[in-house]
């Protein structure tokens, strides 16, 4: 810690670092950003929808930036472009660079040879990168690259965790995945920091590959920074947490219980009475009337089988009880779902 601060005391000493580090300190302005317009958009109450197209913009915007990066900008990677195995010694390394092209290798040859003249540095090139190898020049042991790229690792994953809190800002019905994608983001960032350092180097030289650790496991926090904020965006509204909703969900189903009880007793009233059993006879005629006339009309009879109404229901008493039923089973599920859509969605 002592050796970093020392670091940080010199401007010039982490310039390359901070050279490094330009994609996620813009990413974090940007974020800050567009933070500070949800904030004005809900005190300004500009609504759902201008908070959805800021969050969904932002999503876009992200989603090319990281698809851009892994399509067009790969990490430099010496032995893919020498097409030579990790396990290559350094003496045929350097022949294979003499005999290559000029501009088809990574930046920075010369300076990563004189890297290469200590073996813990080939170690340091295939676990943290080109990079990182080359842009710390005041580092001179494995524990000061491994301070150097867990800084501009760090960087980067708080600034997806910005974008996490931008998604996942209240308003966007994703507030309940917030803690889901910040838990998603340290695991990721906890497995990647434990397969950088325990992965067996001397293993993977054996093998016939070009693929560096650092290649691979960046390609693998590239996809997450990908996909974790749609998912987060597109998963369904959780069920609302807060008792506030709750109470108001509740309120509204017992008026609902209420409604249904005055429906039940109103029906129980007509089929006592011998007037308003009339009265809703002669209601039935008249209505069947007015339908046996709009079916007469041509304008009226595409409208009707549209809709796809069985008008020959008889308005007897047990007709009118299953008509009941049905409306009743109808408000109910109308009522339940305005009552959990009270800003928020189940």
């Amino acid at each position: 810690m002592a050796h970093l601060l020392s670091h940080i005391s010199d401007l010039t000493h982490i310039w390359p670092l901070l050279q490094s580090i330009h994609t996620s300190s813009s990413a974090a302005v940007g974020l800050t950003i567009l933070g500070a317009a949800l904030l004005y958009a809900r005190r300004k109450r500009a609504g759902h929808a201008l908070v959805l197209y800021i969050v969904r913009t932002t999503i876009a915007i992200n989603t090319v930036f990281v698809l851009h990066t892994i399509i067009f900008r790969p990490p430099p990677n010496m032995y893919r472009a020498l097409g030579a195995p990790l396990g290559t010694r350094p003496h045929r390394l350097l022949y294979a660079m003499k005999q290559a092209e000029p501009g088809a290798l990574p930046y920075g040859m010369d300076a990563l040879w004189e890297r290469f003249q200590e073996e813990e540095m080939i170690d340091v090139y295939i676990r943290y990168g080109h990079d990182v190898l080359l842009q710390c020049e005041n580092c001179s042991r494995a524990r000061d690259f491994i301070l150097y790229a867990l800084v501009g690792a760090l960087l980067q994953y708080t600034a997806m965790a910005a974008l996490v809190e931008v998604v996942t800002v209240a308003g966007t019905n994703s507030e309940y995945y917030r803690p889901w994608g910040i838990l998603c983001l340290g695991t990721t960032a906890l497995l990647e920091a434990w397969q950088t350092y325990t992965t067996n180097i001397e293993m993977l030289m054996f093998e016939d590959t070009t693929q560096t650790v650092h290649e691979d496991l960046l390609f693998r926090r590239q996809l997450t920074f990908l996909i974790l904020p749609i998912v987060l965006h597109l998963l369904p509204s959780a069920l609302p947490l807060d008792l506030e909703t709750q109470r108001d969900t509740l309120s509204r189903l017992r008026e609902l219980q209420r409604k249904l009880q005055a429906i039940i007793l109103c029906d129980a009233a007509i089929s006592r009475s011998s007037k308003l059993r009339r009265l809703q006879a002669a209601f039935g005629e008249r209505v069947q009337h007015e339908l046996r006339f709009a079916r007469m009309q041509p304008s009226l009879a595409q409208e009707n089988a549209s809709r796809a109404v069985n008008w020959e229901t008889s308005y007897s008493p047990e007709a009118a009880r299953v008509r009941l039923a049905e409306s009743q089973q109808q408000a109910f599920l109308a009522t339940v779902k305005a009552a959990t859509t009270t800003g928020r969605m189940w």
